[in-house]
C-alpha cells in the first residue's frame, strides 16, 4: 500500500479487442497477443450464459485496465491496491475517447436536452461507468484467483454489508431495498430526474393536425382494447370501429346444440 505511482494523464492506444467466431465472442489483445487470462474469464462467462454484448462491455473494461498498468510498469497479477486507487482517480478527471469521437451534429457534451431534460454524456467517465469498472476487475482477480493464474490476493475490495457479509444478502423481492454503505472507491451515482416536456412542448404536441397514419395507430389500440374485453371478434378491422361505438356480439354459445 506504500506504492508511489506517477501521475498517469492519458492512455496508450496499445492492443484492442476483437471478435471472434464461437465462445467467447470477444477476445483482448495486449500488448500484441491474446491475453490469455482475460480469455479465460470470458470463456468462463459465456458459458454461464452471459450476452455477447456484456463480454464486449467487460473485454473493453479488462483493455482500458491492461493499458493503465503498462504505463505504470506493473504486470497485471502483481497490481495492488494502490494501483486500484490511482486508476479511480485517474478515471474521475480523464476524458472518455468514446465521447470526443462523437459526430459535431449532436449535442455539446454536458449539455441538456431543452425540451425532453434529458442529459447528453459529459466529456469524464460517468460514476457508473467507474463502478462498472471496478466490479469487472473484481469479478477476473476472483477467478484469477480460483483459477491460480498468478494474483496473490484481489487488489479491488468488496463492497460489504455492515455485518461483513454480502451486500443485499437475503433481501426479499417484495421487501423495499435497504440503503448499503458505498464500497472503497466506489462512486456516488447521482439520481436521476424524471423527465417531462415543458407546457409550451406539451401544447404544440397535442395540438399538431391529426394525421391518417395516427388516425390509424389509434384505431388498432382501440381493437386491441376491445378485443382484450371480447367486445368485438379479432376478424374487425380497425378502420370499421376507429371513432365508433361498438356492442357486444351475441355469443355463439346461445344458440343451443
Amino acid at each position: 500500500m506504500g506504492v508511489v505511482d506517477p501521475v498517469v494523464r492519458e492512455l496508450p492506444r496499445l492492443g484492442r479487442v476483437l471478435r471472434v467466431a464461437g465462445a467467447p465472442c470477444w477476445q483482448v489483445v495486449f500488448p500484441a497477443a491474446v491475453h490469455e487470462p482475460s480469455e479465460g474469464w470470458l470463456r468462463d462467462l459465456a458459458a454461464c450464459d452471459v450476452s455477447p454484448t456484456t463480454l464486449r462491455s467487460y473485454a473493453y473494461d479488462l483493455l482500458r485496465w491492461f493499458r493503465f498498468l503498462h504505463v505504470l510498469g506493473v504486470p497485471w497479477e502483481r497490481a495492488e491496491r494502490a494501483h486500484v486507487r490511482s486508476f479511480v482517480e485517474f478515471l474521475r478527471v480523464a476524458a472518455n475517447p468514446a465521447h470526443a469521437r462523437r459526430s459535431p451534429n449532436r449535442p455539446a457534451l454536458g449539455s441538456v436536452n431543452a425540451i425532453t431534460g434529458k442529459p447528453n454524456p459529459a466529456a469524464g467517465y460517468a460514476p457508473r461507468t467507474i463502478n462498472h469498472q471496478l466490479t469487472v476487475l473484481h469479478g477476473f482477480y476472483e477467478f484469477g484467483l480460483d483459477a491460480d493464474l498468478g494474483p496473490l490476493v484481489n487488489p479491488v475490495p468488496m463492497q460489504r454489508a455492515p455485518g461483513g457479509g454480502r451486500v443485499l444478502a437475503h433481501q426479499g423481492p417484495l421487501e423495499p431495498v435497504r440503503r448499503e454503505r458505498r464500497g472503497r472507491y466506489r462512486q456516488k451515482v447521482p439520481k436521476t430526474l424524471r423527465r417531462s416536456l415543458t407546457d409550451v412542448a406539451a401544447d404544440g404536441l397535442f395540438s399538431a393536425p391529426r394525421s391518417l397514419s395516427r388516425r390509424r395507430r389509434r384505431g388498432r389500440c382501440r381493437v386491441a382494447a376491445a378485443q382484450r374485453l371480447r367486445l368485438v371478434r379479432p376478424g374487425h378491422r380497425a378502420s370499421r370501429i376507429a371513432g365508433k361505438h361498438w356492442t357486444r356480439p351475441p355469443s355463439s354459445s346461445s344458440a343451443g346444440p
